[in-house]
C-alpha cells in the first residue's frame, strides 16, 4: 500500500522562520580556518543549553562579550571567537541582533527589531 504525503510548504517554512534567520554578511566575508570565506551564516534558534552562563539581560542589550560566547553555539558554519574578532561590527550586530529576535515574544518583535 502506498501512502501519499502532502506538504504544506508555506507551513514548514512558517515553522522554519521559528528556529533559523540568515544573516549575509557586508562587504567584509569571514575568512575562517583553511581560508574558507563564511558570507552567509545561519543562526539557530538559542536552546536553554546554548545560554548557560549568559545574563540574558547582557544578550538583550547587544553586549559584545554576550554575543561572542552564545554566537559560536548557535551559528552556522560555526563561528569561532577568533573569527569574531575580525568580523566588521556591523556584521556583529547583526548576528547579534538575530539571536536577540528569538528570545523577544513575537508579538513585540516588530517594536524591538529594524526592518
Amino acid at each position: 500500500m502506498k501512502m501519499s504525503l502532502r506538504v504544506d510548504r508555506s507551513e514548514v517554512y512558517r515553522r522554519l522562520e521559528l528556529l533559523i534567520a540568515t544573516a549575509a554578511l557586508g562587504r567584509y566575508p569571514i575568512t575562517s580556518a583553511g581560508d574558507k570565506r563564511i558570507t552567509s551564516v545561519i543562526v539557530r534558534k538559542p536552546s536553554s543549553g546554548a545560554l548557560r552562563t549568559l545574563a540574558l539581560t547582557d544578550l538583550l542589550r547587544l553586549q559584545t562579550e554576550a554575543i561572542r560566547t552564545i554566537l559560536p553555539r548557535v551559528t552556522e558554519p560555526m563561528l569561532h571567537k577568533q573569527d569574531l574578532d575580525k568580523i566588521d561590527p556591523a556584521d556583529l550586530v547583526q548576528l547579534g541582533t538575530a539571536v536577540v529576535g528569538f528570545l523577544v515574544p513575537k508579538a513585540d518583535r516588530p517594536d524591538f527589531l529594524p526592518e
